[in-house]
């Protein structure tokens, strides 16, 4: 039987990733839903302490630090950064899992997690609280608006 628990990953930094499961978000972001869907990632992100990944409250520390005495400093991977990068990349799967395949490619460009989180405020949340649900339609223009210049021609057939 499947555990409805996010699953700790141990760092060797002495923290705890949170990696989720399906069952964490058993709604699927469709164009019907946005505001139940986001309730729904939003309290349990609040839950597990991680909402500074999505509103950017928690930004990303230096990708470096100095180590050693003052004249003998080396610059090394800073372990803070890289844990915050695993963070943030294990929620922005679990994210792009709780969608429907069209929400899918509108977030499979995104780096971070508070960049899927725009991509989507900026088109689902907008048109969802005005009462009028995102339409298939819009969700592929602004796919398609997404994409490189290297599929303009695809994107004008389609």
């Amino acid at each position: 039987m499947l555990s409805s628990s996010p699953i700790s990953l141990p760092q060797s930094n002495g923290r705890n990733l949170i990696s989720f499961n399906s069952n964490q978000f058993p709604l699927k972001l469709s164009t019907q839903n946005y505001p139940t869907w986001r309730a729904q990632v939003l309290h349990v992100l609040r839950g597990h302490n991680l909402m500074g990944y999505v509103d950017k409250s928690l930004p990303p520390p230096p990708a470096f630090t100095q180590v050693g005495e003052e004249n003998t400093t080396k610059e090394i991977a800073n372990p803070d950064y890289e844990f915050w990068v695993c963070q943030d990349q294990l929620i922005l799967a679990a994210i792009i899992a709780s969608t429907n395949f069209s929400a899918m490619h509108v977030l499979s460009s995104a780096t971070t997690l508070a960049h899927a989180w725009k991509k989507l405020k900026n088109i689902a949340e907008d048109l969802a609280l005005s009462d009028n649900p995102v339409s298939s339609v819009d969700l592929i223009v602004y796919v398609l608006n997404d994409i490189g210049l290297e599929f303009r021609d695809i994107a004008a057939a389609i």
